[in-house]
């Protein structure tokens, strides 16, 4: 385990427990097993399956990390509740119900101050500013986001293009690859309750060479669940 994990291994630990936390009763549902004894056993596949093998990108530095640590701790959960008869369909759902309640959890004049930023044109200064600052992780980390930036359009506010993911590069050759998409999908969770309508039409965790990032000037947010990656009439990953 790299050392920066192994520093922060309780407090990543703490963050797990805090989000998958009120899902337990979910797990359950699912699994058939006491929520307690199986996120006590989740814990256990985190730190020493999935903590003990993954890569470090910059630590505290690179914003980047917590892009790694936490789909770790959902991968974890599939990958135990697995043998109880979870499905990737049910990890998904659980995933986003997580999420929704932890975002939800968030100050409701938070999340409107971000909002109101993103849309500014200062955010524009400091998105270039984020992507350039990651490529220097990207040239020195083989797993860390390399991510381009472009510029806003009459359709779109904000535009970034991912070339390559850290959490696919980890994960695809853990056989659970299958997964990957559905933590994708947590994307438009977190963007949804910032009220901006993220439209992504290509992943690489679905057989695309990219990731798009397109926040639209109009429209609805799109609906998280069911994903859209699913839909074979919806164009939206």
């Amino acid at each position: 385990m790299h050392e920066y994990y192994k520093k922060n291994q309780k407090k990543l630990v703490k963050q797990m427990k805090k989000i998958l936390g009120p899902v337990k009763a979910d797990i359950e549902d699912v699994t058939g097993v006491d929520g307690n004894y199986f996120l006590k056993k989740v814990e256990n596949v985190y730190v020493n399956q999935y903590l003990q093998y993954l890569p470090y990108i910059g630590g505290s530095k690179n914003s980047g990390t917590m892009n790694l640590t936490h789909p770790a701790f959902l991968a974890a959960m599939y990958d135990y509740g697995r043998r109880y008869g979870m499905t990737v369909y049910e990890a998904g759902e659980i995933s986003a119900k997580a999420f929704d309640i932890y975002y939800d959890s968030f100050p409701k004049f938070l999340l409107s101050a971000i909002s109101k930023l993103l849309y500014s044109d200062l955010s524009q200064k400091i998105l270039k500013k984020i992507i350039d600052r990651k490529k220097i992780f990207a040239d020195k980390y083989p797993y860390a986001w390399l991510s381009e930036y472009q510029e806003p359009d009459r359709e779109y506010s904000h535009r970034f293009i991912i070339h390559r993911c850290g959490i696919y590069e980890f994960l695809k050759d853990r056989d659970i690859a299958e997964f990957i998409p559905y933590i994708c999908n947590l994307d438009y969770i977190m963007f949804g309750k910032l009220g901006i309508p993220l439209r992504r039409n290509k992943t690489i965790s679905c057989g695309d060479e990219s990731c798009d990032f397109l926040f639209a000037r109009e429209g609805e947010v799109a609906d998280a669940w069911p994903p859209p990656f699913l839909d074979p009439d919806n164009d939206l990953k």
